[in-house]
This record gives C-alpha cells, structure tokens and sequence, in this order.
C-alpha cells in the first residue's frame, strides 16, 4: 500500500464548528443561502470590492464562469446575477464575472 493509499484510509473525525453562517449580514460581507450543487451552499459577497466567493457553484473556464443545469442551482445563478458582482470567486477554474448562463 502507498503513501496515499494509507492516507485515504484513515477514518476523519469531522470537526466542530465555530458557529452556523447563517443568511444575512456579517462583519460586512453578505452571507446568501445559494442552494444548487448542495442542499446547504452559501455564497459571501463582499459590497465593499463588489465581488462574491461561490465556491463549488460555478465553475470557471477560459472562456466565462459555467454550471451544470439543475433547477435550484439556476435560482441561485440568477440571485447572483442580479448583484452584478465585478469579481466572482471560484474554487475550480478561473475567476471572472462573464457568467454562461
């Protein structure tokens, strides 16, 4: 077995969590409950720069940020387009605001 093998193997404790985000606002930023990819997706915008952190929400491509076609997901889309964001922050591909949808 190799290195990575045994480190996948080893069972994950999980952690606690400091507190449960909840929609609303935070220390400045915008906490939205943005449900698509999963059940409990958030999205944080951030008013002051305009720009939002979607995470798994959207995925960015060379040519504009693209998701996969799921009815809840596009509610989601949509509530952020409206913001009109000048930066929206991924966590796969690249980050832009040319939204695909």
């Amino acid at each position: 077995m190799g290195a990575f093998s045994s480190f996948t193997q080893k069972k994950f404790r999980g952690i606690e969590p400091d507190c449960e985000l909840t929609e609303g606002e935070l220390d400045g930023l915008q906490i939205l409950y943005t449900p698509g990819r999963t059940s409990d997706s958030i999205s944080i915008y951030i008013p002051s720069d305009n720009s939002i952190i979607v995470g798994d929400m959207l995925q960015g491509t060379k040519n504009g940020l693209r998701i996969p076609v799921i009815e809840e997901l596009l509610k989601s889309i949509q509530r952020i387009k409206k913001l009109k964001p000048r930066v929206v922050y991924v966590s796969h591909g690249e980050n832009g605001n040319n939204i695909l949808v």
